[in-house]
């Protein structure tokens, strides 16, 4: 037992006289924004902000958060009735908190994609293109979270330090900003990606006809005018199906069918 004891204490002894020369810290999991300088930052920092989308489309949360209390809902028996009812209880499920903390990372995500992208050395083309794709990101996360809580803190900029203090803006406010990134968005995206999963001139296009549709009946909104811009949009899609790559199933089922998430009916 004492020799036992006594290596033990050499080791520790050995341990402690030695660690200086070989123990340097290079932490590896932390990532700051010199790298987002870079292109291949630029593009991860795209690609986390598609992936942040999983977190509310990627469950029953955007169902729960943007389509309970609607026509298009029905609640089964072992459903929510909080959501379907508009009940107490709403403020605290996971679909509405994680719509707020998911929404703000995604955006600040998309922040800095737009903010680096033209300092990261891409050629000029592939810049605009990445940042519209980020600005198309940034418009539907606030469309959900305007929807949803009304007046909201609009960031447009990358937020790198923690702050403890937010402040809401306007809903008329919020709405511009979205209609600005999507009216930006839809003409320079290409009009049928290439790369399936990412957005295109379709998808924000549609989504443009949406947010129309919506502000329209919020207070400070132009009503005719904006229901005439959602008619012209959703126009464009129907009356150019074929120039987005876009076309009704003539089997229904086939919609719902697995691995066709990518068939001629979904615009995103």
């Amino acid at each position: 037992m004492k020799n036992i004891k006594y290596i033990a204490v050499i080791f520790v002894l050995a341990f402690t006289f030695s660690c200086e020369d070989f123990l340097k810290e290079d932490p590896k999991s932390l990532l700051t924004a010199q790298y987002l300088e870079t292109e291949s930052g630029v593009y991860s920092a795209l690609w986390s902000a598609y992936s942040d989308l999983r977190y509310i489309y990627g469950g029953e949360s955007a169902m729960n958060a943007t389509c309970s209390g609607t026509d298009e809902w029905q609640k089964g028996p072992d459903g929510n009735a909080n959501f379907n009812l508009y009940q107490a209880g709403m403020a605290a499920d996971n679909a509405i908190s994680g719509l707020w903390n998911w929404g703000y990372t995604g955006i600040n995500t998309a922040n800095a994609v737009i903010k680096f992208a033209p300092e990261c050395g891409m050629p000029e083309a592939e810049v605009k293109k990445v940042t519209a794709e980020a600005k198309y990101i940034r418009a539907t996360w606030y469309f959900l979270i305007v929807q949803t809580f009304g007046s909201c803190p609009l960031s447009l900029d990358f937020i790198q330090e923690p702050s403890t203090e937010a402040y809401r803006d306007p809903v008329a406010d919020v709405y511009a900003a979205i209609i600005s990134d999507l009216e930006e968005a839809k003409t320079v995206l290409p009009v049928i990606e290439e790369e399936p999963g990412r957005a295109d001139a379709a998808a924000a296009t549609h989504l443009l006809a949406k947010v129309y549709l919506t502000r329209a009946t919020t207070s400070g909104a132009s009503a005719a005018a904006d229901y005439q811009q959602a008619y012209n949009n959703a126009m464009e899609l129907i009356n150019n199906k074929g120039s987005y790559g876009l076309e009704l199933e003539q089997d229904f089922e086939k919609v719902f069918e697995p691995r066709n998430e990518h068939g001629p009916e979904v615009i995103f």
